[in-house]
């Protein structure tokens, strides 16, 4: 049984989505995080084990090597939270 107010709620649906998409752009931060200081491309990766990271590193190596049996794969670089965690 299919009441009149069905319609209605339908009908209100985008206006509301679109009211939360512009509540949600009105932050008071900045859209992309400034850099505190400039990055240094030729710098070294700060580099972590794969547990300290929450990878597990026997998957990381199944990884690798379903990686290495793919034609024309190059490389496989794994890099978490900031800090390159596999290079092969």
């Amino acid at each position: 049984m299919t009441t009149r107010i069905e319609p209605a709620r339908r009908a209100l649906r985008p206006a509301v989505l679109g009211l939360i998409l512009g509540i949600a752009a009105c932050g008071d931060g900045p859209a992309v995080p400034a850099l505190e200081a400039p990055l240094d491309l030729a710098a070294p990766w700060a580099t972590a084990s794969p547990g300290a990271t929450g990878i597990d590193g026997s998957l990381l190596e199944a990884a690798d090597d379903a990686a290495q049996a793919i034609p024309r794969m190059r490389s496989l670089l794994v890099v978490r939270r900031g800090r390159l965690v596999h290079e092969a």
